[in-house]
């Protein structure tokens, strides 16, 4: 039931129709299709009151299922070959006209015609319209002089389904612990608002000086992370997910779950969106320094 909003979302009243619209496209031509098969029976089978004396109920769950398949299939044909189709797998550049106007976010990031501000950003932004599975996404960042927001850090989002499901780097410097000042790296699984945060691994940095050039290399289940053309860091994306970290004011009733986690079933799940198309971002959290991000391209890349 969780994802019926995906098939029959009532929050969205022009989506609704479409999909209302849809059901009756459906319906009609189920029935359609059992007229023209009562006939053929009809005149072709003999065993053609055995479908007459079939029971009503059994009758109307046949059709209810029929119903439900044909509409699901539909709209994952749609979603899948259709609407991703057109917008997969093309170049994008900061140059276009609609930069400011590409983005879907939380928080108070802010978006200009040549760069953008990550701020105050939780869930993180995303780049709208435009889907990507495999590819190369090169950007410059720098972290804005802050005297509140000691952690300089920011997050590279890929492979989003929304705000709430998607592959994440964290990059950056901490002001305490045992890796003080030093560059370092911790990969992130958000998987229904809830966080996989893995170790956190220091990362051999080429430059000191901002702004730092970053290269990120997606292809199959492999993330690399580049800093000047150079490895600096690699990720075999995980098959399955083990949420470990829900923030304040995400879901509370997990906090009770948390404290019964042997027994609560299928806590483990298999990651939907680990090999998909989808969208590219970046996140910066309430209490780290803002980030700018400029000189973004996206390049479409084949599995060699």
């Amino acid at each position: 039931m969780e994802n019926i909003k995906n098939y029959l979302n009532f929050g969205n009243p022009r989506q609704l129709l479409i999909d209302v619209c849809l059901w009756f496209l459906c319906g009609g031509f189920i029935l359609w299709t059992i007229k023209y098969l009562r006939f053929f029976f009809f005149c072709c089978h003999r065993n053609y009151l055995f479908l007459v004396k079939t029971p009503e109920p059994i009758k109307i769950a046949a059709f209810f299922l029929l119903l439900i398949s044909l509409f699901y299939f539909i709209k994952l044909l749609y979603k899948r070959y259709i609407a991703i189709g057109f917008s997969s797998d093309n170049t994008f550049s900061k140059k276009s006209r609609d930069w400011p106007g590409s983005w879907e976010f939380n928080g108070g990031s802010r978006f200009e015609p040549e760069k953008l501000e990550i701020n105050s950003s939780r869930a993180g932004c995303l780049l709208k319209n435009y889907y990507w599975k495999d590819f190369s996404m090169s950007f410059d960042i720098q972290f804005k002089e802050n005297d509140i927001q000691k952690q300089k850090l920011f997050g590279i989002i890929f492979r989003a389904n929304d705000l709430d499901n998607y592959f994440m780097l964290e990059i950056g410097y901490r002001p305490e612990g045992d890796m003080k000042d030093k560059m370092a790296i911790k990969p992130h699984v958000r998987f229904k608002g809830g966080w996989e945060e893995l170790a956190r691994k220091r990362i051999d940095f080429n430059s000191k000086n901002e702004p730092y050039k970053f290269k990120l290399r997606v292809v199959g289940s492999i993330a690399t992370l580049y800093n000047e053309d150079k490895e600096i860091f690699g990720w075999e994306l995980p098959t399955h997910v083990d949420v470990n970290h829900y923030e304040s004011g995400v879901k509370e009733k997990k906090n009770e779950e948390n404290r019964d986690m042997f027994l609560y079933l299928n806590h483990v799940q298999k990651i939907p969106f680990r090999l998909d198309y989808g969208f590219i971002g970046f996140r910066s959290h309430w209490n780290h320094a803002p980030v700018i991000i400029e000189n973004l391209i996206v390049k479409p890349m084949r599995p060699s």
